[in-house]
């Protein structure tokens, strides 16, 4: 009986340690979806700028890549044109809410032809 209670509580601390990876490997992969995430939505909003430049002017690509955008990635967006080209930056958040990451993604398109 004596060598067992010096175990007493030792699940539990086995289990307070291996919750803590758990959780920081979920938040990992969090973050992840979130570069997806952005790095998705930039790509679409390229694309699509890219159409409306060989279409329309080059302030309705211009809008059109920005309309293509997420909401969330809107408004810290750089959208540019060079030549058939459009290029659209934004900035992929992080977890932590109020914090910035500093991180930007940049997707180009241009439409062939």
């Amino acid at each position: 009986m004596r060598g067992r209670r010096g175990e007493l509580g030792q699940a539990s601390v086995e289990l307070l340690g291996s919750l803590t990876w758990l959780v920081l490997t979920a938040l990992f992969v969090w973050q992840l979806l979130l570069v997806g995430s952005a790095m998705t939505s930039a790509s679409n909003a390229a694309r699509t700028g890219s159409r409306a430049l060989a279409l329309a002017t080059p302030a309705q690509a211009e809008d059109a890549a920005r309309n293509a955008l997420r909401a969330s990635f809107r408004e810290d967006a750089r959208i540019r044109r060079s030549g058939d080209t459009v290029a659209v930056t934004v900035e992929v958040p992080i977890i932590v809410p109020g914090l910035r990451s500093g991180f930007t993604i940049t997707e180009d398109a241009t439409l062939p032809g």
